[in-house]
């Protein structure tokens, strides 16, 4: 029996490409949309930004989370370096609407 901590290795194939694909996909579509309307609220077409963001993050997430996912990396640091990417592309995607 498989415990939580220790998952078989098909669901960790599965599940880490996943997450890293969600949480970034979300980050970069946070980005954009809250970036574009932060600078250009008066843009119509602002909050649209975010729908071309969120795809290019979640397929960027689900490249990195098969890399992760394959060399088997250890979870404790994958979440770290999956959070520290997160706010990175929030924030970078934020900053480069400024511009």
């Amino acid at each position: 029996m498989t415990t939580p901590a220790n998952p078989n290795p098909i669901e960790r194939f599965l599940a880490v490409p996943l997450t890293w694909m969600i949480v970034l996909g979300i980050a970069a579509f946070a980005g954009g949309s809250i970036g574009a309307v932060i600078f250009m609220p008066e843009s119509n077409i602002a909050p649209l930004v975010g729908f071309f963001t969120g795809p290019m993050g979640a397929v960027a997430g689900l490249v990195l989370g098969l890399i992760v996912g394959t060399f088997k990396i250890d979870l404790r640091k994958s979440s770290i370096v999956l959070a520290t990417l997160a706010l990175v592309t929030f924030f970078g995607l934020v900053l480069l609407c400024a511009f």
